[in-house]
Order: C-alpha cells, then structure tokens, then sequence
C-alpha cells in the first residue's frame, strides 16, 4: 500500500511538471510569425559571444547557434527574417532589475 503512494505521488509530480513545461510553451508567443528587420551583429567576447538582429529602436533578437551558418556571412548587413520569437526574463538578486532577451526561433530570411 506504502509503494502505491509513493508511485501515485511520482506520477502528480510528473504530470504537473509536464502540465507547466507545456503551458509555458503555449505562452511564449512562439505561434506567432513576426517579421524582423535590422543588422545582423557580433556581440560579446568570446567564447560567450552571438550573432544578432539588432532592429531600428535597438532591440536585439538572439539567433541561436544552430542558425549561425545562414547569417555568419551576412554581419554588419542589413537583414529582413520572419521567425518565432521566444523570450526569457532575467531578474536582478534583488528584482529591482529586469532584462528581457529574445530569441529567434526557425528564422527565415526574406531580404538581405
């Protein structure tokens, strides 16, 4: 009966933990297409720097590793993409500070 417990307990643990993952990918605005236009930027020192698009009011959108073969190429060029976005917030020790990042998702790109 011990062993029941424990295994009906596991399994709400898992569910809940997959019920959130699953939710918060829901809300992240990733079903949404938008269309990025900006210079493609190197930025950081190695080896923590990333290739981004930093549009006209100075937003930069993050293009993931896996996406760096495409726009490698193309920096300090002026690009247009459609992609998801993704974000993620970034809180201070204290919460006094927040920063955003976002991230391209799948880009496309449309003009160069």
């Amino acid at each position: 009966m011990m062993i029941d417990k424990k295994l009906y307990f596991f399994l709400l643990i898992i569910s809940l933990a997959i019920y959130s993952q699953a939710s918060g990918i829901l809300d992240s605005g990733k079903s949404t297409i938008h269309e990025i236009t900006g210079k493609v930027r190197l930025v950081g020192n190695e080896p923590f720097s990333q290739l981004v698009i930093t549009d006209a009011e100075g937003k930069n959108y993050i293009i993931q590793k896996e996406n760096y073969s495409e726009f490698k190429n193309l920096i300090h060029h002026k690009v247009t993409v459609s992609a998801h976005i993704d974000t993620e917030e970034l809180h201070s020790a204290g919460g006094k500070y927040t920063i955003v990042r976002y991230f391209l998702i799948n880009p496309v790109l449309i003009s160069k």
